[in-house]
């Protein structure tokens, strides 16, 4: 029985991954620049080296910035629906776990954690682009009302079911990389 549900919420996210890829690539089928898009995401789905994935999203980004606003909040709304269809179904299998399955899930994500903790503090320090950091300035320059609003629409764009699981598993996280005399890491992100 425990197998049925896993694999029919993984037929299911699938299902919904599938659907709006295909909706956005029919929407967008006629404009090239949001063709030339979603060519870079699909690559990015690749087991890629972390340098080759940085390549590919700042090429992204770049094309991102290049279209009329009205294309480009069309874009990052696809985009932003993608990330968190693929986030959900990470959630679910992960909760659906047995609880020393979930264990090693989350020293995998530890350890990957840590490797790129590594590879950040073994890049060169250059001055900030505005890829780079875009986000991290747009949230600190910004006014409360710009924030509260920010809050609003995320919690808008999600469901409780959603959030629980993402609290419930960085508070598993935090407790697992504790236990293991790892620092959590810096300040929460995004005001929840």
């Amino acid at each position: 029985m425990n197998r049925w549900k896993r694999c029919s919420s993984l037929l299911a996210a699938l299902l919904i991954t599938v659907t709006l890829v295909g909706w956005w690539l029919w929407s967008t089928r006629r404009d090239p620049q949001l063709l030339a898009i979603a060519q870079l995401q699909s690559q990015m789905k690749a087991d890629l080296p972390p340098e080759q994935r940085r390549e590919l999203w700042t090429q992204m980004q770049t094309k991102l910035e290049q279209l009329p606003s009205e294309k480009r909040e069309q874009a990052r709304t696809a985009l932003r629906e993608e990330f968190r269809a693929t986030g959900r179904k990470r959630m679910d299998e992960f909760f659906a776990l047995p609880k020393d399955k979930q264990i090693e899930h989350l020293d995998r994500d530890i350890a990957s954690m840590q490797r790129r903790r590594q590879a950040a503090a073994s890049r060169p320090q250059t001055k900030n682009t505005k890829s780079q950091t875009g986000n991290r300035n747009r949230w600190q320059n910004a006014s409360s009302e710009q924030r509260s609003q920010w809050r609003k629409e995320r919690l808008n764009n999600t469901d409780p079911k959603e959030r629980a699981q993402w609290h419930a598993y960085r508070d598993m996280i935090r407790e697992r990389m504790q236990q293991q005399g790892i620092a959590f890491g810096g300040p929460r992100r995004g005001g929840n």
